[in-house]
C-alpha cells in the first residue's frame, strides 16, 4: 500500500544530437520537500552538440565538458549534506560524462537513439532534495563546454533545453507526513475489523452448535387412513 514512486523519463534535445534517460526515484510515494530522491540517467551524444555537422569527426565531443539532467528547485546533497548556493533559481541533478563504452542498462533499439559519430553518456547515482515545495519542477538539459564555442552562429559556453512536459510535483513535507498518518489509520481500522471477525466467526459456530443440541426433535407423523 505504500509504494516507492518510481518515474522514468526520455529527454530528446534533438537539434544538439542528445538522448538522456533518466529515472527519478524516492522511498516514498510522492516527490516531497525534504525527502532524498535518486537520479539515474545513462545516454548518447552526437558531433551535433557542439555545433558540427554529421561528417565530423567523434573528436569534436572533447570540446564538451559535462552534459547534464537538472530538476529545478532542486539541491544537490552529498553525503549526508545538502549543498546550497546564492542562486536564485537553483537545479540540481546528474551530470554525465562522455565514453565509448557502452552503459551497462539494458535496452532496444525502439528506446534507444544513438548518433553517429558519437559516443555515450553514463555517470554515476546523484541525489537531489527540494528544501521547499514547488508546483512542479521542469526537467533540462545542460551542456557545458569546454571553452566558448560557435552553437548556431552565436558563442557560447553552456546551451540547454527545458522539458516542461515532464514535469515533477513536489508536494509539501506536511502533505507527505498527513497521507502517512491517514494510511496508518486505515490500516489499523483495517487489522481491528478484521481481527473482530477472526474472533467472531468461531462464537458464531459455537452458538448455532447450542442452538441445535437444545432444539427439540419432531416425532414424525404416521399418516391416518380413512
Amino acid at each position: 500500500m505504500w509504494t516507492p514512486i518510481s518515474i522514468p523519463m526520455d529527454l530528446f534535445y534533438s537539434s544538439r544530437d542528445i538522448f538522456i534517460h533518466a529515472t527519478v526515484s524516492s522511498r516514498e510515494p510522492e516527490f516531497a520537500e525534504r525527502v532524498p530522491v535518486t537520479v539515474h540517467a545513462f545516454g548518447s551524444i552526437g558531433v551535433r552538440s557542439v555545433g558540427s555537422n554529421g561528417f565530423a569527426n567523434v573528436s569534436v565531443l572533447k570540446n564538451v565538458l559535462t552534459v547534464c539532467v537538472v530538476f529545478s528547485g532542486a539541491y544537490q546533497v552529498v553525503g549526508d549534506k545538502i549543498l546550497t548556493n546564492f542562486n536564485p533559481e537553483p537545479s540540481a541533478g546528474s551530470c554525465l560524462g562522455i565514453t565509448i563504452t557502452r552503459p551497462r542498462e539494458s535496452y532496444n533499439l525502439t528506446e534507444w537513439m544513438e548518433f553517429g559519430p558519437g559516443a555515450f553518456l553514463v555517470s554515476d547515482d546523484q541525489t537531489i532534495e527540494w528544501l521547499s515545495p514547488t508546483t512542479q519542477s521542469v526537467p533540462s538539459i545542460i551542456i557545458t563546454y569546454n571553452g566558448t564555442l560557435s552553437i548556431d552562429g552565436v558563442l557560447r559556453n553552456t546551451i540547454s533545453e527545458s522539458y516542461p512536459d515532464k514535469s515533477l510535483q513536489i508536494e509539501p513535507n506536511l502533505t507527505l507526513q498527513s497521507d502517512k498518518a491517514y494510511l496508518k489509520d486505515s490500516v489499523v481500522g483495517i487489522i481491528v475489523v478484521v481481527l473482530g471477525l477472526i474472533q467472531a466467526i468461531p462464537w458464531a459456530i459455537r452458538k448455532r452448535k447450542q442452538r441445535a443440541l437444545k432444539s427439540p426433535k419432531r416425532p414424525s407423523r404416521a399418516k391416518s387412513r380413512r
